[in-house]
């Protein structure tokens, strides 16, 4: 009985680990860095799902809570005449013991190469500046999706906090969102079985 027991729980974390390795994120680069308030973050994954699919996904506004639970709200506030999209994001999270909502009014602009370029509204937000870049580039098996940010807070984040937990609580975000987007849009990879 005992030595069944074990054979399954075997069984179970041998069966989860290759699922894990099957599907999983790979980090190709992590750097975040703080200077005097702001932060700068530079991130590339390569996620099993097709670049179609996660760009479907990353460019639903009303619904980005799928990909974080950071997002308690997202919608499109209207379509600017230069075929920009103007969203509302409210996101809501906790860092160690210091917990808060955050607003962000940004313009979305799709550019000619296909990346997703966000600047924020300073005057309609919780940040003084905020410029985000995503690249998402399809690869024979998946999508490799790049990040690159400037972020500047307009809200106070207590000494103790301090930037290696906000960098830490940043890199953990993402993580989430790439792991979301591949679970998601993962049935949509290149040479997946339908």
């Amino acid at each position: 009985m005992r030595v069944s027991r074990i054979a399954a729980i075997g069984f179970t974390v041998l069966a989860l680990c290759a699922a894990n390795a099957a599907g999983a994120v790979s980090i190709n680069h992590i750097a975040l860095a703080e200077d005097g308030g702001r932060y700068t973050v530079a991130f590339d994954v390569s996620i099993n799902a097709d670049a179609h699919a996660v760009r479907r996904l990353m460019t639903d506004y009303g619904s980005l809570g799928r990909l974080s639970h950071l997002v308690t709200e997202s919608r499109v506030l209207a379509l600017l005449p230069d075929g920009q999209q103007r969203i509302a994001l409210t996101l809501r999270g906790c860092v160690l013991f210091f917990c808060r909502s955050v607003h962000r009014v940004e313009d979305v602009t799709d550019e000619p190469n296909g990346d997703i370029v966000t600047r924020t509204l300073p005057q309609l937000s919780d940040f003084s500046y905020a410029v985000e870049r995503w690249q998402i580039l399809p690869q024979p098996y998946g999508t490799r999706l790049k990040y690159g940010a400037t972020l500047v807070p307009d809200f106070f984040v207590p000494p103790l906090v301090g930037p290696y937990v906000v960098k830490s609580s940043i890199r953990d975000e993402l993580m989430e969102m790439a792991r979301n987007l591949e679970i998601l849009a993962g049935s949509h990879a290149p040479g997946a079985q339908s």
